[in-house]
C-alpha cells in the first residue's frame, strides 16, 4: 500500500507507535557513536510497576533490493539483551546474526569481518551500528535503510526556519520543486531564499561554549533531533507576489503555522516520492486544511512520481 493510516481515540497510543519506530531508527544508526556508558534512552511503560522491570522489544519486517529482511533488538536501560537479523531471499528464512548479550551467531550468507565487529561492539550499542560504523560492507548497506528510507516529520509546533533552510540550502532542484508545490497550495508565495552568515568569532565562541556545557548537561539529543552548529546564522525568506506583480521577500517568522509546517514537510515528501521511502507522519491535519492534506496523501498514489 501507498499510504496507511493509524486511527484510534486520544491518548490511546497512535504516537506511540511512531515513536517507537523512530527510536528503533535512532539506535540503530547511533546506539556505538554513543558514549561508551550512555544509556538506551528507551521509554518504558511508566503506569505499570512491571512494565517498567521489563525489555523494550523492538522488530521490523522491511523490503531491501527486493529481498524481504526481519530485524529486532531487545534492550532495557543500560544494554542490549538481543538482536536479530534474518533476510528471505527465497521466501525462506536465512540467517544473517543473532546476538544474546555478548554471545554472537553468523548465518554463512553474512560475509565480512564478523568476528573483528563482535570485538568492538559493546553491551549498549547494536552489532548493526558497530557493523557500519567499522565498514561492513553488507551490514552497512543494511543499516543505510534505516538511514535513507525511514524519514520523520513530527512536531508542528515549534517549526524552525533554520532548519528548513539548512535542508534546502544545499540543493536546487528540491527548492525549485517546493516552490512549486507551494504555489500549488494557493500559498500566495512564488520564490525563496536561503541565506548563510558566518557569526562573527566571539559570538561563535560563546555559543560553543555554551552548548558544550549544553551537552555535557543534557546527554545526547533526542532521537530524530541534532545540536546546532553554531557557527552560521541562517535565514530563510519567502517571496510573495504583492499586488503590482511584484516580488516581496518577508521573513519566514511571518508566515502562518499552516505555511511554515508545510514548508517544513514538503522536503522530506519529495525525497520519499523520489527515492521510494517511507515518511512517517504525526497528526497531518493538526495545522493543514483538510483538503490540502488530502492533496499531499494524494501524491503518494500518483503513480507517474
Amino acid at each position: 500500500l501507498p499510504v496507511i493510516a493509524l486511527y484510534g481515540a486520544n491518548a490511546s497510543g497512535k504516537s506511540n507507535v511512531l515513536h517507537g519506530l523512530s527510536y528503533l531508527r535512532w539506535f540503530v544508526l547511533q546506539s556505538f557513536s554513543r558514549d561508551d556508558q550512555a544509556a538506551s534512552n528507551r521509554k518504558p511503560f511508566l503506569l505499570d510497576d512491571e512494565s517498567v522491570q521489563k525489555p523494550s522489544r523492538f522488530e521490523l519486517d522491511f523490503v531491501r533490493e527486493g529481498v524481504r529482511h526481519h530485524f529486532g533488538f531487545e534492550v532495557d536501560d543500560n544494554r542490549v539483551l538481543s538482536e536479530w537479523l534474518y533476510q528471505y531471499p527465497k521466501k525462506t528464512r536465512q540467517l544473517l546474526y543473532e546476538r544474546k548479550e555478548m554471545s554472537f551467531k553468523f548465518g554463512r550468507s553474512l560475509a565480512g569481518s564478523n568476528k573483528q565487529v563482535q570485538a568492538v561492539t559493546r553491551a549498549n550499542s547494536l552489532f548493526i551500528s558497530a557493523a557500519a560504523a567499522s565498514g561492513h560492507t553488507e551490514l552497512t548497506k543494511v543499516r543505510d535503510y534505516f538511514r535513507d528510507k525511514l524519514l520523520f516529520q513530527f512536531s508542528t509546533s515549534a517549526v524552525s526556519g533554520e532548519t528548513t533552510a539548512v535542508e534546502l540550502e544545499k540543493d536546487e532542484i528540491l527548492r525549485r520543486e517546493v516552490v512549486k508545490y507551494l504555489a500549488l497550495a494557493d500559498t500566495g508565495i512564488a520564490d525563496l531564499q536561503v541565506k548563510r552568515e558566518l557569526l562573527p568569532e566571539n559570538a561563535r565562541t560563546e555559543i560553543s561554549e555554551f552548548l558544550t556545557v549544553l551537552k555535557k548537561m543534557i546527554g545526547p539529543p533526542p532521537p530524530g533531533t541534532t545540536f546546532p552548529s553554531g557557527e552560521y546564522n541562517i535565514t530563510l525568506t519567502l517571496g510573495h507576489t504583492s499586488a503590482d506583480n511584484r516580488v516581496r521577500f518577508l521573513d519566514f517568522s511571518g508566515e502562518s503555522l499552516g505555511t511554515k509546517y508545510l514548508l517544513k514537510l514538503l522536503p522530506s515528501m519529495l525525497r520519499a516520492l523520489k527515492s521510494g521511502s517511507v515518511l512517517v507522519l504525526d497528526e497531518i491535519t493538526t495545522s493543514l486544511h483538510t483538503l490540502l492534506a488530502r492533496q499531499l496523501v494524494a501524491l503518494f498514489h500518483d503513480k507517474r512520481l
